[in-house]
């Protein structure tokens, strides 16, 4: 009876140790999955898995695949409308300053010879408080007009 048991504690030992192996040989393609998803956490998404033979582990072989195309698409269409979106900022701020610009430039230009304008006639009539007034609006204008040649350099920052 004892070799019986010698012999059938043998063969259950041998029993587990070939099914342990052969689940550590059937779960071996889980590493490689494991891994492919660790490289796709690190932006490495063309990760390619090799072709597994159990029909469970091919279809998640095949998900992961399908997702890392995906993830690169969705990221290089980020990077593309970013892009996209820094330059039409840019050329909106251009146009900003263009027309900020002209605009302002105009109207200063003209309140700058009304200005000179009122200071000339005061002078010549002997009034120095409106020639005063004018020339204070002639330096305000002149102090606006030098800041908005400055606003192109502010708004392409």
């Amino acid at each position: 009876i004892l070799n019986v048991i010698d012999v059938a504690l043998l063969m259950a030992a041998a029993i587990a140790l070939l099914a342990s192996l052969a689940i550590a040989h059937t779960l071996a393609p889980a590493r490689a999955i494991v891994t492919a998803l660790q490289r796709m956490a690190r932006g490495q998404y063309r990760t390619r898995l090799p072709r597994f033979r159990s029909m469970e582990l091919a279809m998640i072989g095949g998900a992961v695949d399908a997702l890392g195309s995906r993830l690169e698409e969705a990221t290089q269409q980020r990077a593309t409308l970013t892009q996209r979106l820094i330059e039409i900022r840019d050329d909106e701020r251009r146009a900003l300053a263009r027309e900020l610009h002209d605009e302002f430039g105009q109207n200063l230009s003209a309140i700058l010879a009304f200005a000179n304008t009122i200071e000339t006639a005061s002078a010549q009539q002997k009034d120095g408080g409106i020639a005063q007034d004018a020339r204070m609006i002639s330096q305000a204008t002149h102090h606006l007009m030098a800041s908005l040649r400055d606003v192109p350099n502010l708004v392409s920052l």
